[in-house]
């Protein structure tokens, strides 16, 4: 008899409602009691799955049906559950909120019906009662489809307080309420302009997670979580022709990874180091030289405050070099006439900047081939 397996969206009404924090203590209690926990983010995300990373241990995967098609990310999701009791999903932005205001396209929504994994909604109890029930009541109607099989209280002042919320929800609305969460000191996340500050910037310490989950423990009824999340089936997937298993027999990527640079979807590095590609990393702010490589990787990172030599580096040793985001930023203090940097699928030649504002915007230009430093 096969094991049983589950799985579940924590989904919030919007940005800063508290998912990722929520979701944090999540997985250290979940890894407390024994479980074999995956963490996962909708939408390209970078910081969150950091964090996730970071207190669970093990690393979060990326669901972004932007960039994959839907056969693609199933079978991806299958594979990281072949090694996992429980996936927890973390939403992007609120639960409806996609590209554009098709609540079906990118949206957190739209991830847990394709992967078949009920919704439990996160929703702010501060300053309300009564009225918390035609939040959950409205998010509901949206989409009658959808299946939102819970509801948890964020900010809630007292039990008493939290026993207001719960019966206005189960009786308005008839949803389980899983519980609350109070505020609790020490947990909060960092942020700046762009989102969370990174989780390689902060030193991430187990103990207030661990307390973090602990209180959890007592104002969430996680039993009832789990009988929930029970998956029937997984979804069905199929991968696409991949590239022959020696395909990069023989070369070596120099990979940026430090404060400044570090964000990579681990299921590019799989597929990399699937087809023989070595992969070596490297750190811009502290190593004077780049390893022994025939090509450079500098992914993204918040290095606005850094001045790595990286572009430098790879101009000198002469070798070609992929620098999305932060990486394309410090490519672009070589010459002109020394780099085509490729940015969303299309090749550009100039300057980069920050936007100074939080967004969902990704562009398609079609395919993007390798940035080559002459």
């Amino acid at each position: 008899m096969a094991a049983k397996q589950y799985a579940f969206v924590l989904a919030g009404t919007g940005s800063g409602c508290g998912k990722t924090t929520v979701t944090l203590g999540l997985l250290s209690a979940l890894k407390k009691r024994g479980l074999r926990v995956q963490p996962c983010k909708v939408g390209p995300d970078y910081l969150d799955t950091a964090w996730h990373t970071a207190v669970c241990g093990t690393a979060s995967r990326n669901l972004d049906s932007f960039m994959l098609p839907e056969p693609v990310l199933n079978a991806l999701f299958c594979e990281q559950m072949q090694q996992a009791d429980i996936a927890v999903i973390e939403g992007v932005m609120g639960l409806y909120d996609g590209y554009g205001i098709d609540p079906d396209y990118c949206s957190t929504a739209a991830m847990a019906k394709q992967l078949g994994c009920p919704v439990i909604l996160l929703v702010d109890g501060k300053a309300v009662s009564t009225s918390i029930a035609a939040t959950v009541m409205g998010f509901q109607r949206f989409d009658p489809t959808l299946n939102i099989a819970g509801v948890i209280v964020n900010r809630v002042n007292s039990a008493s307080h939290f026993q207001l919320l719960k019966q206005a929800i189960e009786r308005y609305c008839g949803v389980p309420v899983l519980g609350y969460v109070p505020r609790v000191d020490g947990v909060s996340l960092p942020e700046r302009h762009l989102g969370l500050v990174t989780a390689r910037e902060s030193v991430v310490t187990q103990q207030p997670w661990q307390d973090f989950a602990a209180t959890l423990e007592q104002t969430l009824n996680i039993n009832r979580l789990l009988t929930l999340s029970q998956m029937a089936a997984l979804p069905q997937g199929a991968w696409p022709a991949l590239p022959a298993p020696d395909a990069g027999k023989g070369l070596t990527l120099a990979m940026a990874d430090d404060e400044a640079f570090n964000f990579y979807y681990p299921d590019n590095l799989a597929l990399l180091e699937r087809c023989g590609v070595k992969i070596e990393r490297f750190s811009p702010l502290r190593d004077r030289a780049l390893p022994a490589c025939q090509m450079v990787w500098l992914g993204g990172g918040l290095s606005g405050t850094v001045r790595p030599a990286a572009g430098r580096q790879c101009r000198d040793a002469g070798k070609p070099a992929r620098g999305p985001s932060a990486g394309c930023r410090h490519l672009r203090g070589m010459r002109r006439s020394d780099v085509s940097r490729h940015a969303a699928g299309r090749s550009q030649r100039g300057g980069a900047s920050y936007g100074g504002y939080y967004s969902r915007s990704q562009q398609n230009g079609g395919t993007a081939d390798p940035l080559w430093l002459l």
